[in-house]
């Protein structure tokens, strides 16, 4: 059973975050290659029945690195929206200051 959490981190800190969850990701695809590797040679050597429980497990360590990487997408979703929250909230800040200063005028 999957279970969703939550964890802040400050903004820039964010891609850092992807780049790690990334890896994670990376070795994920390293062990399903490896799964691979056995199928393969199972197979060459005239063994079917093994390969039958190492598919499962390539089946489902496919799925957590599809689930890893839909929580990665929705990290980064979120983290392009925040950007674009932060530079409008910069560019009204910056438009109150320049019709103030015109004011003043």
């Amino acid at each position: 059973m999957r279970v969703s959490l939550s964890y802040s981190v400050d903004l820039d800190e964010v891609p850092a975050e992807v780049s790690r969850l990334l890896a994670s990701g990376q070795k994920k695809q390293e062990e399903i290659f490896l799964l691979y590797s056995k199928i393969m040679e199972a197979l060459k050597h005239g063994d079917v029945t093994t390969p039958i429980a190492t598919i499962d497990q390539v089946r489902l360590t496919m799925a957590k690195l599809d689930s890893s990487l839909q929580d990665i997408t929705n990290i980064l979703s979120g983290f392009v929206d925040a950007q674009k929250r932060v530079a409008a909230a910069r560019a009204t800040v910056s438009e109150d200051e320049s019709a103030e200063s015109a004011e003043e005028e």
